[in-house]
C-alpha cells in the first residue's frame, strides 16, 4: 500500500507487514549463540581427530549431523512461528532439502576424517569449493550475476586447495 505522510509529504510504499515485530531479535541472538556453540563443538572434534585413537566414528557422526539437523529444524520453526516462509511452500521445502543434503555432506566428511585422520587437512581444504558450486549453479540456473567481491571470494576459495596441492 502507498502512504503519504501528511506532515512531510513523503510517499512510502509498504513492502511487507511484520507479523511479530521483535521476534527476529530472538532468532538473531539464538543464531549467534548456536553458531558459537557449533564452532566450539567443531573445534573440539577437530582437536580430537588429531589423535587417531580418539577419532570415534559414532561421535563424529552424532556431532556433525546434529549441527545440520538443528539448521533444518530452525528453518521449519521459522516458517511456523514467524511466518516469513509460510506462504512460500516451495522455498521452505527447498530449504529443508538443502539442509538434509548439508547433513549428508557433513556426515560423509566426518566419516572420511574418522577413517583416515591424516587426510583431515586436504579434506578440510576442499570444503570451500562447495561455495563455488553453489555460485555456479545460481549463475547457470537462476541467472544471478556475481559481484566483484564474490568473484574475489571464489578466487580465495580456489587458491587454498591449489596451494595445498602444490606444496604436497
Amino acid at each position: 500500500a502507498v502512504q503519504v505522510s501528511p506532515t512531510s509529504g513523503v510517499m512510502t510504499v509498504e513492502v511487507a507487514r511484520k507479523t511479530h515485530p521483535f521476534r527476529w531479535v530472538f532468532f538473531a541472538l539464538l543464531a549467534n549463540v548456536l553458531g558459537g556453540c557449533g564452532a566450539f563443538t567443531c573445534a573440539a572434534v577437530m582437536n580430537s581427530i588429531e589423535n587417531p585413537a580418539s577419532a570415534l566414528l559414532s561421535n563424529l557422526t552424532v556431532v556433525w549431523c546434529s549441527i545440520g539437523v538443528v539448521g533444518v529444524v530452525g528453518t521449519v520453526a521459522q516458517a511456523v512461528t514467524v511466518g516469513e516462509l509460510a506462504s512460500n511452500r516451495v522455498g521452505l521445502m527447498l530449504g529443508v532439502v538443502a539442509g538434509c543434503l548439508n547433513v549428508m555432506g557433513m556426515a560423509l566428511v566426518s566419516w572420511a576424517m574418522a577413517v583416515d585422520p591424516k587426510a583431515a587437512g586436504p579434506t578440510t581444504a576442499i570444503l570451500p569449493l562447495g561455495a563455488i558450486v553453489v555460485c555456479v549453479l545460481a549463475w547457470v540456473l537462476l541467472g544471478e550475476k556475481l559481484l566483484p567481491r564474490q568473484l574475489a571470494g571464489i578466487l580465495v576459495c580456489i587458491s587454498g586447495p591449489v596451494c595445498m596441492s602444490l606444496t604436497g
